[in-house]
């Protein structure tokens, strides 16, 4: 790591070789300070190194439940909803009473349909119901450089339009 900015950290080219060479089971410390500090390694396994009510912040892009397996491992609708809800049961401990959990969710879309699945609708509810979260704040931003998606029904049916538009439930 090396520093950017006042208060901020960009990530060296030869830092990101490490730690993309990381295993499930092991966190690495990337920096630590006053205010906090940063920890690389799979949720499940870090979130254990927390202290109780010691966490103001989990801000994560989990991998999206894809129709297409991806290397990195992806999960079904259904398993996806069951194994955020897990985590998010180990994070309720660690959160201060004035945590944030802001995770950026992307679309999926159904298996032989021009539709979207409803997982990141579904996921808020059972937030909510479960474990008691609130949906506070939606986040969007617009990335005119994003690739027609899905292809099948963008640029070859031509039955849906070109979302450039990602949000943040």
């Amino acid at each position: 790591m090396r520093p950017a900015d006042a208060g901020l950290w960009a990530l060296t080219d030869k830092g990101h070789s490490a730690l993309t060479k990381a295993t499930p089971g092991i966190v690495v410390t990337i920096f630590m300070t006053d205010k906090g500090a940063a920890l690389w390694g799979h949720c499940e396994d870090a979130v254990g190194l927390l202290d109780d009510n010691s966490l103001s912040l989990v801000f994560s892009s989990p991998p999206y439940p894809l129709l297409r397996q991806k290397e990195y491992g992806n999960l079904d609708e259904r398993e996806y909803l069951d194994w955020m809800l897990r985590l998010a049961e180990q994070w309720m401990p660690k959160l201060a009473k004035d945590a944030s959990v802001v995770l950026n969710l992307g679309d999926a879309w159904r298996r032989g349909e021009p539709t979207l699945s409803l997982y990141q609708e579904r996921l808020l509810i059972k937030f909510q119901d479960e474990l008691g979260l609130k949906l506070c704040q939606r986040f969007a931003w617009q990335n005119p450089a994003r690739l027609p998606n899905p292809a099948e029904w963008v640029t070859v049916r031509r039955i849906r339009v070109k979302p450039s538009l990602s949000r943040s439930p």
